[in-house]
């Protein structure tokens, strides 16, 4: 963009892509469903990027931060997580091993 000029508030949908960083499948389909603020010309939509761009900002909302580790303690125990382990998987897996029980 040259200096002293102004982006164009309202650009197609590849443009658009390059300058928000949204994919242009998300623009479509919000195009398509109403939550991307557009105006649409024959058979090309023009997305409104400055709405658009504040629109998404606002839905953006910042996360519970998630424990980290493998694993949890419970009472001071460390208690192993939920593998789904069975008495026969525990035997198939030492015999793929070359574990002898």
């Amino acid at each position: 963009m040259a200096a002293g000029k102004r982006a164009a508030p309202f650009m197609k949908i590849k443009d658009a892509c390059a300058v928000t960083g949204l994919s242009q499948y998300f623009l479509r389909q919000g195009c398509r469903d109403g939550s991307v603020p557009h105006v649409k010309s024959g058979p090309t939509y023009y997305v409104n990027v400055p709405a658009c761009w504040s629109s998404w900002v606002s839905r953006l909302r910042p996360r519970p931060a998630r424990p980290r580790g493998g694993k949890r303690m419970v009472a001071g125990k460390k208690k192993a997580r939920s593998s789904g382990a069975t008495p026969e998987r525990d035997r198939k897996r030492d015999l793929v091993k070359g574990a002898v029980t």
